[in-house]
């Protein structure tokens, strides 16, 4: 399923009395995804643009990409999920 076809799902089910309001919360979420998506805002570019790399040229944080950067400068540890 497509991001544009769960969108049609959800306004299709919006109508429904046991779970209309469920599905168009969902679907409000659903477009801003989309929408974010469209204008290129993911996580990363984000915090690029907060935080830009050339900021970090000759540290040890030169070559991280913003995410990680942030993981290590507030010294957050991330667990792998074992699957």
């Amino acid at each position: 399923m497509t991001l544009d076809e769960a969108i049609e799902h959800c306004r299709e089910k919006e109508n429904c009395s046991a779970c209309g309001q469920e599905h168009k919360q969902l679907r409000l979420w659903l477009e801003e995804l989309r929408e974010r998506r469209s204008n290129d805002q993911n996580l990363t570019n984000a915090l690029e643009q907060i935080d830009p790399s050339d900021y970090y040229k000759g540290t040890s944080m030169e070559g991280l990409d913003p995410f990680s950067r942030q993981l290590k400068r507030f010294d957050i540890h991330v667990e792998r999920i074992k699957r």
